[in-house]
């Protein structure tokens, strides 16, 4: 499996269902096992009324995912936020100056046909709560295509005097002058556009995929990047991360 580390430096109880109507206490939702290191994993619902999913293994109806906590499957969005942020607080930094941070490992897995939002949203909640130790990945199904399909946007930024590439996945209106590629032309148009922009490995690469951009697209752009010697690799707003390293398994 193909992995990427972030340092993230941008700053449940469980819940019980009591019968109603019977006098017996129902069947309580199973706890989520706490631990130093959470493994998420964002996964179609099978039980979600689905037409695209069974033919292609890519939904991007964000209504139709749900997730897996340390192998505790859960449909329930603010049970999971609530378990995260509980987990991060019990795992805070020592250090005085960083009381913000924690300490809390996650890993983040999405199957390859789930819609980018869905991780960013994670991603998003990681940042917030101060998770810095977070490495994300994909979760291959059959949604795993051979060849990346959605419009690729290239544009260099050196606005504040420093400059970095700009890679917009999916076609969007953007108020920047961009240059809309095909995925085979990537590596022409990046080796022209990067040449006098300094060490490979320094340079930022920021992506901006669509929220419905499957998320196996996203990691095969990263592939390409990497292979072509670039090491820091961001996600535009409103999530930002940077020094990403990549880990073979």
């Amino acid at each position: 499996m193909t992995s990427y580390s972030f340092d993230v430096v941008t700053t449940l109880s469980a819940a019980i269902l009591f019968g109603s109507c019977l006098p017996a206490l129902q069947d309580a939702k199973p706890e989520f096992p706490s631990r130093d290191e959470l493994k998420i994993i964002v996964i179609h619902d099978d039980q979600a009324a689905c037409a695209e999913y069974p033919k292609s293994f890519r939904c991007p109806d964000v209504k139709h995912w749900k997730f897996s906590v340390n192998e505790v499957k859960c449909a329930d969005r603010e049970r999971v936020e609530a378990f995260m942020k509980s987990e991060a607080k019990r795992l805070r930094t020592s250090d005085p100056k960083l009381p913000q941070l924690s300490e809390l490992q996650i890993k983040l897995l999405a199957e390859s046909g789930a819609p980018y939002s869905e991780v960013q949203s994670l991603m998003t909640k990681c940042a917030n709560m101060g998770i810095y130790r977070l490495e994300v990945g994909e979760r291959k199904t059959e949604g795993r295509g051979g060849a990346i399909t959605s419009a690729l946007g290239v544009r260099v930024n050196s606005s504040g005097g420093k400059p970095e590439i700009v890679v917009l996945i999916g076609k969007q209106e953007t108020q920047e002058k961009v240059r809309w590629i095909e995925a085979p032309e990537l590596k022409k148009v990046i080796d022209d556009d990067a040449k006098d922009l300094g060490p490979r490995d320094e340079l930022p690469v920021l992506l901006d995929p669509t929220a419905s951009t499957a998320w196996t697209e996203v990691i095969q752009v990263m592939d390409s990047f990497k292979k072509m010697g670039f090491e820091r690799l961001e996600f535009a707003a409103p999530f930002k991360v940077s020094d990403t390293q990549k880990k073979e398994r």
